[in-house]
């Protein structure tokens, strides 16, 4: 799909973490404007949206199908990044196959769907492992893709798929948030010696930047990561370049 062909792309997902890098930096050059979906148009990050310019703000929630229809309308490209994690498994699964369905009949040229891990399936179904917002994602980008190759003389689309951010290491909430043990920075996560395929933030934007210009199939998958990381090599990193004592337990 050549970048020629697209200039403006709606932005679902655009206040969120990933978001906001993605939107970044697809208008950093002015090459695209953005037409982004917030709940709420005076939210701190729909200004901070705002600010960066080329970008406009659709009030309204991605489970609405006028409100869809007029986020796509007049669009050429569009990148969909539901937050499974808080609005359920069934539901993103649902309103994602509506975000393609009505992508194609506004006229789309090119779809990017904000991807995870079908981590079911790489387990070799064994439900242990089952994580539903990784799977819902999982799901419909498999879906997207097979559905595309009858679909793609219409809309090219790809899958953009990420993993934990780096970010989620050291920040509050998260499922690897560290705490303090006895003096001691601990991480507690179940991996053994397993590692886990992280991304950051400022790359996700990078790559989500890269796709439109550089994705000639109608039908991708696009795959970001920067390491496959080990709890123990957050220990290490802290002890090395912060001169506090940490550990990473089981």
């Amino acid at each position: 799909m050549s970048s020629q062909e697209i200039s403006k792309i709606f932005v679902i997902g655009a206040t969120g973490a990933q978001g906001l890098p993605v939107v970044g930096a697809l208008v950093a050059d002015r090459k695209y404007s953005v037409r982004a979906l917030s709940r709420d148009a005076t939210s701190r990050r729909a200004k901070a949206l705002l600010a960066l310019g080329n970008v406009s703000i659709l009030e309204g929630s991605f489970a609405d199908e006028a409100v869809l229809r007029e986020g796509f309308r007049g669009c050429d490209g569009a990148f969909i990044n539901i937050d499974g994690f808080n609005t359920g498994e069934k539901t993103e699964i649902y309103w994602a196959i509506r975000c393609y369905e009505i992508a194609i009949e506004e006229g789309i040229r090119f779809f990017v769907y904000g991807n995870l891990d079908y981590a079911l399936k790489k387990a070799g179904y064994d439900s242990r492992f089952r994580a539903g917002h990784y799977d819902g994602k999982g799901r419909i980008g498999e879906w997207i893709l097979s559905q595309n190759l009858a679909n793609r003389d219409r809309m090219g689309a790809a899958v953009f798929t990420t993993g934990p951010y780096m970010e989620m290491a050291i920040s509050a909430m998260t499922p690897m948030t560290p705490s303090v043990e006895d003096g001691i920075l601990t991480w507690r996560v179940p991996l053994g010696d397993g590692a886990v395929p992280h991304v950051a933030l400022e790359d996700c934007g990078y790559y989500a930047r890269w796709v439109p210009c550089n994705t000639p199939s109608a039908c991708a998958s696009i795959v970001c990561c920067v390491d496959r990381l080990k709890s123990q090599s957050k220990a290490d990193l802290t002890d090395n370049t912060c001169s506090i004592a940490a550990v990473r337990r089981f």
